[in-house]
């Protein structure tokens, strides 16, 4: 998982190892790749009636006018 101000909460942690996705730090955020060869669990959790498919993180910022500009 990145080592940066974004940390994938437990769950969407759980779901990235399930469904074969690799979750990447980047200069201006985040990049979420994914096996071709797994696609098809990906497709199943996307296609589930009963959960809508959703990434959770937690963030952390050191500057302090974060709170001004996000919600």
């Amino acid at each position: 998982m990145p080592d940066g101000p974004f940390y994938p909460k437990q769950r969407t942690r759980a779901f990235f190892s399930n469904a074969g996705l690799l979750c990447q730090q980047t200069s201006d955020g985040i990049r979420i790749v994914y096996d071709q060869a797994r696609v098809e669990a990906l497709e199943m959790y996307a296609l589930d009636p009963q959960e809508d498919l959703s990434f959770d993180f937690i963030v952390s910022s050191s500057d302090p006018d974060f709170r001004s500009y996000t919600e």
